[in-house]
């Protein structure tokens, strides 16, 4: 089973991110991290010591977080759970919150994988999106991570931002790849209506970028990426032999998972369920020694289903073709959108475009 663990606060919201952060309210992180402690330990005597192969702190910014509560939280973890010798231990962070301390205390406290999210490479660009360091705060803390020892680092890029040229997009893959990080992420800007720039968008202050750049930059990141030895393993997900993100692909595997913190989701077998979005109300369940989830749900087999290919199907290892035998696939091979070999089924460079449609075209929901 893999962990995924929830913390929510931030420096600053970036104004394309609906996830559920708070800005400014660093006061509450002791007492978070205590509630936090105590759901791990009702879910390790639930679960009866089971087995972790990866642990993954997300965000929010986990970096926010001092490294002597993320000790307390990673040796509970190992208390309560059968944690595999060779687990991926992941964290995010964003470059302003690193020192070169904390990040050697990291590698101390057992945290192997480190994501960064530089987003872009241009200043002024950092700044639009709300992002609060300059390119130079992001290639020191950079330098630091190699200097401690940091062997395994992610790098998220985003593409298709406000303004955003072909050009600085470019610049953006150039200077993040003479890097030499183990993995890279490239992510089309997800405009959502809650967001600050969903707002902007609808007062008309603010414009997406075309579709028809947003698909330039794309391939133009698949062409850079390839040709620079990173094996395009899912959609938007990139890596050199051998560090494919273990945590990722066990979620496009759809294996079980285990969410902890404020609004975090699980999956096991049939169930899912979310804990409270509410922080306080998080912590007042658990400081009654209560889980804190808000809703559960039993996923019936066709919904199961549905979301298996649609998560296989983002994968380069594409999915069974046994699994798909009742649809019909000729009209989707025919326009050249999925492709098969003896046992698979996979999406051609055009289907990475098209997903969605597939995913109609084979009514699977």
């Amino acid at each position: 089973m893999n962990l995924y663990l929830h913390f929510p606060f931030c420096q600053q919201k970036c104004f394309y991110c609906d996830f559920i952060s708070l800005s400014n309210q660093e006061h509450l992180i002791d007492e978070y991290c205590q509630n936090l402690i105590k759901e791990i330990e009702i879910y390790g005597k639930k679960f009866e010591h089971i087995g972790i192969d990866t642990i993954y702190l997300g965000g929010g910014t986990p970096s926010i977080v001092d490294s002597k509560n993320l000790e307390k939280i990673i040796k509970a973890i190992r208390e309560n759970f059968q944690v595999n010798e060779k687990a991926e231990i992941t964290i995010e962070a964003n470059p302003d919150s690193l020192s070169k301390e904390k990040l050697k205390k990291y590698l101390e406290i057992g945290i192997n994988r480190l994501s960064i999210g530089v987003q872009a490479w241009q200043n002024d660009l950092l700044k639009l999106i709300g992002r609060t360091y300059k390119i130079e705060v992001f290639t020191q803390a950079y330098k630091w991570a190699r200097e401690v020892g940091f062997k395994n680092i992610n790098l998220d890029l985003i593409f298709a931002l406000p303004t955003q040229t072909k050009k600085q997009w470019q610049e953006s893959l150039t200077q993040i790849i003479a890097l030499d990080p183990e993995h890279i992420a490239c992510y089309s800007l997800e405009w959502d209506n809650n967001s600050i720039f969903g707002n902007q968008q609808r007062n008309n202050k603010i414009k997406k970028a075309t579709d028809n750049l947003d698909r330039q930059m794309y391939r133009l990141a698949c062409k850079y990426l390839e040709k620079a030895g990173y094996h395009q393993y899912e959609i938007s997900n990139f890596s050199k032999k051998g560090f494919v993100c273990q945590h990722n692909a066990d979620f496009w595997k759809s294996k079980n998972y285990l969410g902890l913190g404020v609004a975090a989701i699980s999956k096991i077998d049939n169930k899912t369920w979310q804990n409270q979005k509410n922080i306080k109300l998080y912590c007042q369940k658990l400081e009654q020694n209560q889980l804190a989830i808000e809703k559960v749900e039993t996923i019936n087999k066709k919904d199961q289903l549905a979301s298996s290919i649609s998560l296989a199907l983002r994968t380069n290892e594409g999915i069974d073709k046994k699994i798909l035998k009742t649809k019909n696939l000729q009209n989707l091979i025919d326009i050249k959108l999925i492709k098969e070999n003896k046992e698979k089924i996979h999406l051609t460079t055009k289907g990475k475009d098209l997903l969605n449609y597939i995913l109609l075209e084979l009514k699977i929901f």
